[in-house]
Parts: C-alpha cells; sequence; structure tokens
C-alpha cells in the first residue's frame, strides 16, 4: 500500500508538472474576495462576512483571524500585513487602516487620516483600500465627503505605513492603482462641475509628482494595466449589459483608445515577467482570461479551475498566481498561465539561405511553431515546422533554414500552437536577402546573451580576415580570427563567462570591408 501511494502521489506531482492547471489551496465552500500572499503566508476575505484566513504552511492549514468586515488586505515585502475594515453604527459606516507586525496575530489601528488632516478633509474621509507596489511604497486610496458621491484622494508611505503624504484634493485618484515601476498610474473620481466622473493620473517618480492624463473611456474602472511598451489596459462599466466591462487600450497615453472585447470582468491582475507582460482578467463565471501588453485576447486560462467566478487575482513573491473564487482558494504557477515566453527572433540572410532563429525561456504545452512567410507583410504562407518542448521552465533555442529564395525582402513569424490547438503569432521580422555576392557581418545569436554568442559572417572572396570584439571604452577584448580565410560564410562562438555584464561591440576586417556591431552580455 505505501509503494501504491507514493506511485500515486509521483504521477499527481508528474501530472502538475506535465498538463499545468489551477489546484485548490483552501478554504472550499468560501467566497474570497481578496487575498494577499507572500512566502508561505497567504491571506484571504471572504466575499460574505469580510472574515480574515490565514495561512502559514501555503495552504495546508487555516485560522480564522478576523471575525468580520475586512474590505482589504495586503502586505509590504518587510513582512507587515495592512487591513481596511470597515466601521458600522447606527447613523453611517466608515472604514479604518489596521496594521501587523506579527503576521495578523494582533492589530494596530493606523492614523492615516490624522497624518493628513491639512490636505484631505477630516469627519467625512476614510480609507477605502491599500495597493503596494514591487517596491514596498504602500498606496492608500482615500474616499471624502460620503461613500457615494465624494471624491477620492490617494495617500503614499515610503516608510512601512509610519509616515504618510499626499498630493492633496487635487489629484483625484485612488480607487486602483497599477505599478511599473518607477512609474504608479492610478484613476479616482470626483466632481467635474455638476457631473461627477473618473480620473486619470500618471506619475513617473513613484508617486511623489503626478501628471493628468485625461479621463478613461468609462466609469468604474476595476482593472488596469501599465506595461513597459507604455500601453494601458483597462476595464471599465459597459451601460449595454448589467456586470459588463469593456477592455480598452491605449497606446498614446490615453489620447485614444481601441476596444478589444466586452467581458464580465470583475478583477485584473498585471504582470511582467523577464520576456512578456499582460493582464489576467477574472469574469464572475467565465474563470480567467489573458491579455497581451499590445491587448490581443489570448484566451481563457481554466485549466483545472471548477469554480468561474473569480473575484480576486494575485501575484506572489514565490511565482505564483493566486484566485479567490466563489470555491476557496486556488493558485498556479505563473509560467503555466504563460503558453510561450519567447526570449528573442531573429531573421537573417547569408546569401545561401534565410536562418530563423528563436529562443524561449518558459514553454507550456507546446507542440511546436509553424513558420509562416510574407512577401508583403500582410499574407502569410506556412513553410514549415518545428517541434516544442512541451512544458518546461528552461530556456531552448530554436533554428529554421529557408533556402529556394529570390533578391527580394521577406517577412517571418512564429505561430507557436498548442496541443489543445490554441496558438499566439510572434512579432513580425523581415530580412533582405540577396544572392551569396557581397561581405556580410550577421547579428550574434543570441542576444541578449550569457555566456556565449555566436558571430556569423560571410566573404564573397578570399580574404585577409581579422574579427575583434572591444569592450563600451574601445579596449581590445578579444581575437577571434587573424588569418586569410577563402569564400564562404562562417561562424564562431565566443565565451564571455570572465566578462561582467554589459554593452561590447564586435567589428570585422575582410579586405576593405569593415563592419561593427553592438551586443549585450546580460548575467
Amino acid at each position: 500500500m505505501k509503494l501504491f501511494i507514493q506511485t500515486l502521489f509521483f504521477f499527481l506531482i508528474a501530472a502538475q508538472i506535465c498538463f499545468g492547471q489551477w489546484i485548490p489551496v483552501g478554504l472550499s465552500g468560501q467566497g474570497i474576495k481578496d487575498i494577499a500572499v507572500q512566502d508561505s503566508n497567504i491571506f484571504a476575505v471572504t466575499a460574505d462576512g469580510g472574515e480574515v484566513y490565514r495561512s502559514n504552511d501555503k495552504g495546508m492549514n487555516w485560522t480564522l483571524i478576523v471575525d468580520s468586515n475586512a474590505v482589504d488586505i495586503a502586505i509590504s515585502p518587510s513582512g507587515k500585513v495592512f487591513m481596511i475594515k470597515d466601521t458600522l453604527d447606527d447613523y453611517w459606516s466608515y472604514s479604518t487602516l489596521f496594521f501587523s507586525t506579527d503576521n495578523g496575530d494582533t492589530w494596530v489601528q493606523s492614523d492615516i487620516v490624522e497624518q493628513l488632516v491639512d490636505s484631505i478633509p477630516t469627519g467625512w474621509s476614510w480609507p477605502r483600500n491599500i495597493t503596494i507596489n514591487p517596491s514596498g511604497i504602500v498606496f492608500c486610496g482615500i474616499i471624502t465627503g460620503g461613500s457615494f458621491a465624494g471624491q477620492s484622494a490617494l495617500a503614499k508611505s515610503t516608510d512601512d505605513g509610519l509616515n504618510w503624504s499626499t498630493p492633496g484634493m487635487e489629484v483625484r485618484g485612488g480607487n486602483i492603482f497599477a505599478f511599473k515601476e518607477p512609474y504608479v498610474l492610478t484613476v479616482g473620481s470626483g466632481w467635474f462641475g455638476c457631473a461627477h466622473g473618473d480620473y486619470l493620473y500618471l506619475s513617473s517618480d513613484y508617486g511623489s509628482n503626478w501628471n493628468f492624463l485625461g479621463y478613461p473611456p468609462g466609469p468604474m474602472t476595476n482593472s488596469l494595466g501599465l506595461f513597459s511598451n507604455g500601453n494601458i489596459l483597462i476595464g471599465v462599466w459597459n451601460w449595454n449589459g448589467a456586470g459588463q466591462r469593456d477592455i480598452l487600450i491605449s497606446t498614446n497615453n490615453c489620447i485614444s483608445w481601441t476596444y478589444i472585447c466586452t467581458i464580465n470582468c470583475q478583477v485584473g491582475l498585471s504582470f511582467q515577467s523577464e520576456f512578456s507582460e499582460g493582464m489576467l482578467i477574472g469574469t464572475d463565471s467565465l474563470g480567467v482570461f489573458l491579455f497581451s501588453d499590445e491587448g490581443d485576447s489570448l484566451g481563457s486560462r481554466n485549466d483545472g479551475l471548477t469554480n468561474l467566478n473569480v473575484q480576486a487575482l494575485t501575484l506572489a513573491n514565490n511565482g505564483y498566481v493566486y484566485a479567490g473564487t466563489d470555491n476557496g482558494v486556488w493558485r498556479r504557477p505563473l509560467f503555466e498561465i504563460i503558453p510561450v515566453e519567447l526570449a528573442s527572433f531573429t531573421a537573417t540572410s547569408n546569401g545561401n539561405e534565410v536562418i530563423l532563429n528563436w529562443s524561449t525561456a518558459t514553454e507550456t504545452n507546446n507542440q511546436g511553431f509553424e513558420i509562416q512567410r510574407s512577401t508583403d507583410s500582410k499574407e502569410f504562407f506556412t513553410v514549415g515546422f518545428v517541434n516544442g518542448h512541451g512544458t518546461t521552465t528552461e530556456q531552448h533555442n530554436y533554428t529554421y533554414l529557408d533556402k529556394n529564395l529570390e533578391n527580394r525582402k521577406y517577412y517571418y513569424r512564429l505561430k507557436q500552437v498548442d496541443f489543445n490547438g490554441t496558438y499566439e503569432y510572434s512579432d513580425v521580422v523581415e530580412v533582405e536577402w540577396r544572392a551569396f555576392t557581397s561581405y556580410l557581418l550577421e547579428q550574434n545569436y543570441p542576444n541578449p546573451f550569457n555566456p556565449s554568442t555566436v558571430f556569423s559572417y560571410q566573404l564573397p572572396v578570399s580574404s585577409d580576415v581579422t574579427l575583434k570584439v572591444f569592450d563600451v571604452m574601445g579596449n581590445e577584448i578579444a581575437t577571434l580570427v587573424n588569418e586569410e580565410k577563402p569564400a564562404g560564410t562562417y561562424e564562431i562562438t565566443w565565451y564571455a563567462e570572465n566578462l561582467s555584464s554589459g554593452v561590447y561591440f564586435y567589428q570585422l576586417k575582410a579586405s576593405n570591408y569593415i563592419e561593427t556591431k553592438k551586443m549585450l552580455l546580460l548575467k
């Protein structure tokens, strides 16, 4: 029996590795509206009653630590836990910010409102939500003038919630935040004449100074993403359907918005890994959907998720995405949700063929890649297929050679196909192909690299050749070739394990031909 149990346990673990999916973490039967996670500690707020449960062992055991009325919860990098809790009296309800330095065993009321008395009206103001950026700066949304018609404001703390500052009532932010350090994006609400609406603000210095970007494309924003390419993804109220939200993207700093889709979105989680960025959207009946930082809808990510009412999403420091549903807490590694992280994709020509090189950082359920070619960048045709590596967290490099070409410009893209038939296109790369009649130094591959990279060059005639590597100061680092070479194509691998990260240059001299290119070593 012991052998059988061990074998079954191994099979279940292997199944999770090979067929990645959501797995339950605990609190089955409970509706969960907010989650905060750090290391092995998980805090979950229930949708009915606002109870707070804590697990210190990654969800194996849970303890009730707050019995009612919790609204929001967050953990700073230091381990300090913040909670906003509603207080009900005979006439009104308001919220209070608490913090705990002993993992939620005891709570201390914050004096945030008292600290902001000179900048935000007191008496009718209280904290409503708490968010912490990757650097540990704590941001708090403030409601003023009543919970329905009041104007929103924000405050921040750079010392783990001890001291608070605010830009005052001039910045109507704080309802929701998105971070791409050092940038902070926020949406808030307030009065404009006789109308009440939403406002978008951006800070480029961790929230010290703010610029008004404009108005969101709709009210009641509940998802917000800010990405390295400058794009902004947002989910706003759709007036035509109860509970429905329009997902839109702006690629020009909120000057205009492009509609993506309508979905019953409840929560958004923007993420970034080493090679990709995007947003996960949790819905009230359809589960979790993935959108890229370009606004591409990449489909659902619901494998293993038995309850599709997703009210909370958070990305923990251990690389797991946690979801709060009507049936407890679930988790899944982020790398499983991103089907293939494409690290690089290049096209080069050597006079004989076009060489396509690409590499992946991780792969999930990856059947392989269709190689598609075009002569006008609009109509693509499949010219080959390269098998993938299924599910893996290791980097893999791929190469495809496209031959029998005419002298012209070509465009290539990859169609990455999962075993279940879903697919995603890469960016398009272009290359000018000419018959083998000239000198040519290719861009090194991979680039960036660690610790080795490959240089390729071609010679139309026999030539005295030198190939050298230099640092940014012009100092010669290595001589890789220094001899006469006959006409042909050549490759040479360079190892830089003894060098530090940074920019380097490599230069080819052959007869009267001189070409220098830049490369990046990342360790």
